[in-house]
């Protein structure tokens, strides 16, 4: 025979799986959070990366504006060490 059906075993399976729903909500936001943290990294990374770049072309830039107030005299291909622009010659 078969028992008496009993109005707390469905809340008890309801429960069971509104736990479930949560839970499983709850994985998906996590989830989620470390994605958005990684992504926020690696753009963390890339313009850290993009802003050593234009510091080094503005000093390129300003090397190449000092170089066109030189005297024609100067000789090419000679530059100091901190010369981010190699000049040919």
């Amino acid at each position: 025979m078969r028992a008496p059906h009993e109005p707390s075993d469905e809340s008890d399976d309801s429960t069971a799986a509104r736990l479930v729903e949560v839970e499983v909500k709850l994985a998906f936001h996590q989830q989620t959070i470390a994605d958005l943290s990684q992504a926020l990294v690696e753009k963390e990374r890339r313009i850290t990366a993009l802003e050593r770049q234009v510091e080094h072309l503005e000093k390129a830039m300003r090397v190449l504006a000092q170089r066109a107030g030189t005297s024609p005299g100067e000789v090419l291909g000679a530059h100091p060490e901190d010369d981010p622009v190699p000049r040919s010659g």
